[in-house]
C-alpha cells in the first residue's frame, strides 16, 4: 500500500476531529444566543407584570434581565464580528468532505486490490483541493497539534518530535502534539 495514502488518511482524521470540535464550540454558542434570546422577553415580562409593591423581587428581575440582555448583546455582536454563522457552515462542510475523503482513503488502504493511477490521482486531487489553498490558512496551529494527536492516538502513532505514543488528549510540553 502506497505510504502517502495512509500518511492522507492519517491527516485527514485530524482534519476530521479539528472540524467536529469547532462544529460543537460554535452549536454550543448558537444554544446560548438562542436560549438568551427566549430567556430575555420572558424576564422583561415578568418585570412588567410583578406587582410593584415587591421592590427588592423587581430590582433583582431587572439585574437579571439587564445581565442576559448584555450576555446576548455580546455574544450577537461578537458572533456577527467574527462570522461565526460563515464558520460554522464553513466547519459542516469541511467535515464532510474530509469524512468523504477518509472513507475513500481507508476503503483503498483495506483493499487489497491493485488502485488504478486515475483513483489515485483523483484521491489526490480531493485530498489537495480540501487541504491546501484556502481551507490551509483557516486551521490554527493550535488546532493542528489537537488533531495530530488525535490522529496518534487513532493510529497508535509516536509523535515525531517527542518520539512518545500519546494514548489520551491530555495536553503535553511538545510543540508538535503538545501545547493545543
Amino acid at each position: 500500500m502506497p505510504v502517502h495514502l495512509m500518511e492522507m488518511r492519517f491527516y485527514t482524521y485530524g482534519a476530521i476531529k479539528i472540524f467536529e470540535r469547532r462544529t460543537t464550540r460554535l452549536q454550543r454558542l448558537r444554544y446560548i444566543i438562542t436560549l438568551c434570546g427566549l430567556v430575555s422577553p420572558v424576564l422583561v415580562m415578568l418585570v412588567v407584570f410583578i406587582n410593584s409593591q415587591r421592590f427588592i423581587i423587581i430590582a433583582t428581575l431587572v439585574i437579571i434581565t439587564s445581565i442576559v440582555l448584555l450576555t446576548q448583546l455580546f455574544l450577537c455582536l461578537w458572533s456577527l464580528m467574527s462570522k461565526s454563522d460563515e464558520q460554522y457552515h464553513y466547519a459542516i462542510q469541511a467535515l464532510t468532505s474530509s469524512n468523504s475523503i477518509l472513507d475513500r482513503l481507508s476503503t483503498l488502504i483495506d483493499s487489497n486490490d491493485t488502485i488504478s493511477s486515475r483513483v489515485l490521482s483523483d484521491i489526490r486531487n480531493d485530498y489537495h483541493a480540501q487541504f491546501s489553498g484556502e481551507h490551509a490558512y483557516k486551521i490554527s496551529t493550535k488546532e493542528k497539534r489537537y488533531g495530530y494527536r488525535q490522529s496518534l492516538i487513532k493510529f497508535s502513532q509516536a509523535c515525531s518530535s517527542c518520539h512518545l505514543k500519546p494514548k489520551d488528549m491530555n495536553p503535553s510540553s511538545c510543540d508538535l502534539c503538545g501545547k493545543f
